[in-house]
């Protein structure tokens, strides 16, 4: 099956887009130590890291928290440079991806033992300074190749899949429509999936970037710290997790603040799971349906319907496979 989104919405005779939704230059981007980091200063630690990376082609993008991933994904992007994103941290992986970008380097905010040959740390990513409320987001090329994500090699070697920023943007714009109709037009996302990952970067990356959207810069793990991190970002939460995690989450007993919506992708969600889910948290258990090559294009809400709902403008095409 193929599938065609319609990015006539962007205009595909603009030329640049925008790297950052900034309407309002103090609005919270970012939840880091308890701490709400603005946009204005996340555009002031971008252009320290970008001023900072060497001239290069692409780079791995192994950042382990969220915002310093976030920091140093906009700084690559600002300086026309590709975020490879392995399908995982695992050397041999790493190593393999980076033979196959000539000239690329990898880059992030700890200290890597072994590290990968060219490894840049990260500069400290101080928050609470004096920013300008009349910041500016930069502009980039909509033709731009921004990310390069590898399939996990399930079924065969992993496949390298580029995305230009066109193709972000028209992506996340059905991931916020389906979000904004649950959770409102601004809300906090906590997550359990690594920034890497197509799914983490489309809902814990775009969505604050392009959107009214903060972003707690952690990601839990055990139940204990999902209900910590979600304490330490405002209503209206979305939590985004996947039907491994949601599990442990329902059958630990730990009590959750309230939410406006739960995301689940990366498997098939049982629906005694997703039943039990919305009992548990009183929130409504939405799933996405998507991959990397395609990024998300479709959602369903499981005790409600079976049936997927397809994005606004995506088209299915039969193929003559059967596919």
């Amino acid at each position: 099956m193929a599938i065609v989104q319609d990015t006539c919405q962007y205009d595909e005779a603009a030329q640049m887009l925008p790297l950052l939704a900034m309407a309002d230059p103090q609005r919270t981007l970012a939840w880091r130590d308890g701490v709400a980091v603005s946009a204005a200063q996340f555009l002031d630690h971008v252009e320290q890291v970008a001023a900072r990376l060497p001239d290069a082609p692409s780079a791995v993008n192994l950042c382990e928290d969220r915002y310093a991933f976030l920091v140093s994904f906009c700084a690559l992007a600002r300086r026309g440079q590709a975020n490879l994103l392995p399908p995982s941290r695992a050397p041999q992986a790493v190593d393999e991806v980076m033979a196959a970008h000539p000239g690329c380097y990898a880059l992030g905010e700890q200290a890597l033992q072994p590290a990968p040959l060219g490894y840049l740390p990260l500069p400290l990513l101080e928050t609470g300074a004096a920013t300008l409320a009349t910041a500016v987001a930069p502009a980039i090329p909509a033709a731009q190749t921004v990310t390069v994500g590898y399939t996990s090699g399930s079924t065969g070697t992993p496949r390298a899949n580029a995305k230009s920023w066109r193709n972000l943007h028209a992506s996340t714009a059905g991931n916020l429509a389906m979000l904004h109709a649950v959770a409102g037009p601004a809300f906090a996302v906590v997550a359990t999936v690594p920034p890497q990952h197509t799914y983490g970067i489309e809902m814990s990356v775009l969505l604050p970037l392009l959107g009214a959207v903060a972003v707690h810069a952690g990601r839990p793990f055990f139940p204990a710290d999902v209900a910590a991190a979600l304490a330490e970002v405002p209503a209206p939460r979305v939590l985004v997790t996947t039907p491994v995690h949601l599990r442990a989450l329902v059958e630990s007993g730990v009590e959750l603040p309230p939410l406006a919506a739960v995301l689940s992708a990366t498997a098939a969600m049982p629906p005694a799971l997703a039943r039990a889910a919305e009992q548990r948290f009183g929130a409504p258990l939405l799933e996405v349906f998507g991959s990397t090559e395609t990024c998300a294009f479709a959602s369903r809400r499981l005790t409600a319907d079976e049936d997927w709902t397809l994005y606004p403008d995506v088209h299915l095409h039969p193929q003559p496979d059967g596919t």
